[in-house]
């Protein structure tokens, strides 16, 4: 393996792991909290504390999600399906919160992509993606996704006006 190669294997298993490890004491607090419902009313810090148990439950399983979509496994594993389909109804269900940040969304679906692959974890993906868009991209902005067939491939886009990345972010 290259050394990027050996990199790449290292912050995937870092990222499972930790996924896994910071699962436990989501749960145990998220119980706690259940506890603590049971034996008081439930009050604004409960349920503060529940939305961002969950929260952060959301943020560790997509992380590990783009973690396992980047491992690069082979499209044979699992069933042809409409990618068209998938990225309209998934960029469906962010157009309200695009609205209510203050953003346009725009959708470009070239009809009939069908790909063979997991279709829970491209839908995912795209969820993602459109999320951070939402959440990060420039007030006012417009936020553009883009599915498009080539050759042998899809190409899916999700871009939108903000703040360039620094380049010792990007990887």
């Amino acid at each position: 393996l290259s050394r990027r190669q050996r990199q790449m294997c290292i912050r995937d298993r870092f990222i499972t792991d930790a996924g896994h490890e910071l699962k436990t004491p989501l749960t145990i607090i998220s119980a706690n909290c259940e506890v603590l419902e049971m034996e008081m009313e439930k009050n604004e810090w409960l349920t503060g504390i529940e939305k961002q148990v969950a929260r952060l439950r959301k943020l560790v399983n997509d992380l590990v999600a783009l973690s396992r979509l980047d491992e690069g496994r082979p499209a044979e594993m699992g069933a042809r399906f409409s990618l068209s389909d998938a990225v309209c109804d998934t960029a469906l269900a962010f157009s309200a919160a695009a609205g209510r940040a203050g953003k346009s969304l725009r959708v470009e679906v070239e009809p009939a992509v069908f790909v063979t692959g997991d279709e829970a974890a491209l839908r995912q993906l795209t969820a993602i993606l459109v999320d951070n868009a939402v959440k990060y991209g420039a007030a006012g902005g417009a936020i553009t996704l883009t599915l498009q067939k080539t050759d042998r491939q899809a190409r899916l886009t999700v871009a939108n006006p903000g703040e360039p990345i620094p380049p010792q972010q990007l990887r």
